[in-house]
């Protein structure tokens, strides 16, 4: 059985006795936690939202950084480039409103 940890944000593997990420200093995950994890987030992602709104519009970084907040937090939304936009802005909604 494999008792290396995982990084949940970063995907780094470490070996077992390490607590955190070098990296981004988030707590790692044994490989089953990390699994778990992963499917709560989808489903998370999945949940839908019955009525729409735009949370935000803005550029690509900034929507993405905010689009990762959401999820860990729960709260499900989908990111959505409008057609005839510039392609370096992006609109973010809430999941299941496309």
């Amino acid at each position: 059985m494999n008792r290396n940890k995982i990084c949940p944000d970063c995907e780094i593997e470490y070996l077992p006795h390490i607590e955190k990420c070098a990296d981004c200093g988030a707590v790692l995950l044994l490989h089953e936690e990390h699994r778990q994890a992963q499917e709560e987030k989808k489903r998370l992602m999945a949940k839908a939202i019955e009525n729409a709104a735009v949370v935000r519009e803005g550029d690509l970084k900034w929507l993405g950084k905010l689009y990762n907040v959401l999820i860990d937090a729960g709260i499900p939304c989908t990111p959505e480039r409008e057609q005839f936009r510039c392609l370096d802005t992006l609109r973010l909604l809430p999941q299941g409103t496309q």
